[in-house]
């Protein structure tokens, strides 16, 4: 009976992003159904569960910070990977995260998540059937890798 499927595709570790796509495209090889991709960063917004805007901050680890930014399970920006420091020059919001983020940032708002992550999940996957065409999905998604790994920085 399944139409459709949802993988999330991170950001995330590479290690666990690569898993899960490979683990997913194996299942879909003979199913060849119609694939939604999920933020992680999106998820964690719907848990906020915020009519205003919100911006996700998740630890990206060497100094570096996964920002989103969402309103009403819609991206206002792109997701990226961006600097700590970076975040100083942006005017201090309404932020959420799965763990508290490890540096100051004087002036923001952290929201608590109320929602559990499944629900969360499926409200992201529910608004998005709302603004897209099932049937134009595409059948293999990519994970979104927004920094690069730590091999690539050890060769620099």
């Amino acid at each position: 009976d399944l139409r459709m499927l949802a993988l999330g595709v991170g950001p995330g570790s590479f290690t666990g992003l690569r898993i899960a796509a490979a683990t997913f495209a194996g299942m879909n090889a003979s199913l060849s159904l119609p694939t939604l991709p999920v933020s992680s960063l999106a998820i964690t917004a719907a848990q906020a569960a915020s009519d205003g805007e919100v911006w996700v901050l998740e630890d990206a680890r060497a100094g570096e910070v996964f920002v989103g930014h969402y309103q009403n399970f819609q991206s206002i920006t792109d997701d990226r990977c961006d600097s700590w420091a970076s975040l100083q020059k942006i005017e201090p919001a309404k932020c959420v995260s799965v763990s508290p983020p490890p540096e100051a940032l004087p002036g923001w708002q952290q929201l608590e998540r109320p929602m559990t992550r499944t629900k969360a999940l499926a409200k992201v996957v529910q608004e998005a059937l709302l603004i897209v065409e099932v049937d134009d999905l595409p059948r293999y998604v990519q994970p979104a890798y927004l920094q690069i790994s730590q091999a690539e920085r050890n060769l620099k």
